[in-house]
């Protein structure tokens, strides 16, 4: 069964934004002795956490040290995660896109029912894409929570599609396991922040090669 509906991932796929999502624990933290230090070591371990566990551990070990301000409570967490999402929001629709994305959008959304299908929370990727001006290309924002392969399972409710006819587009592992997860097709993009620890079977280094490995299908 052909292809129909297409799922793509949105940081590091469509937009170069994985660099201003780093950016903005150290937006956060500026103003706290060693809090780009701290950062940069609980990120060594917990690279893909939600933004929220993120930013308690960072607060746990800078109270931990003596620094005032710093204890973890969620009032404290839930204050520092609006200010990295409103940092986080504005980053990604400032950044480049990904080559290639807007045009590729453009073409496959006149043949093919499009989503996003993201771990940035829905609320913050409707703006996103809003903003940008893409909101007219797709038939729907998924976000977290659920997770990817939730969302998938939410799209194929939403078009009545099997699996057979939807395909996840990501860039990395994490885009990878929920297409594997849910049971649908998956095509790797390496682009700038990919992270894959062995390559996908279907892999493109361009988004303009996407219609025409669809072609293939």
């Amino acid at each position: 069964m052909p292809v129909s509906v297409i799922a793509f991932d949105l940081d590091g796929t469509l937009i170069d934004s994985n660099p201003v999502k780093r950016r903005g624990f150290d937006h956060v933290f500026e103003d706290f002795k060693d809090g780009a230090a701290i950062v940069a070591r609980v990120l060594e371990t917990h690279r893909k956490a939600f933004r929220t566990v993120v930013i308690r551990l960072v607060l746990e070990q800078l109270h931990a040290s003596g620094e005032p301000g710093c204890e973890p409570s969620d009032e404290r967490v839930a204050e520092l995660a609006a200010r990295y999402n409103r940092f986080c929001i504005d980053g990604a629709v400032a950044c480049d896109e990904i080559a290639g994305a807007g045009a590729t959008l453009e073409k496959l959304s006149a043949g093919y029912k499009l989503f996003i299908n993201t771990a940035t929370a829905t609320e913050a990727a409707l703006e996103i894409i809003e903003r940008r001006g893409w909101s007219g290309l797709f038939a729907g924002v998924l976000g977290f929570p659920p997770d990817k392969a939730g969302n998938l399972q939410a799209i194929a409710a939403q078009t009545g599609a099997s699996k057979d006819p939807i395909l996840m587009v990501g860039d990395d592992d994490h885009d990878r396991s929920g297409a594997t997860t849910f049971g649908c097709l998956f095509i790797g993009l390496q682009g700038p922040t990919s992270h894959f620890t062995h390559p996908p079977d279907m892999l493109i280094s361009r988004l303009e090669e996407l219609p025409h490995r669809l072609a293939l299908l």
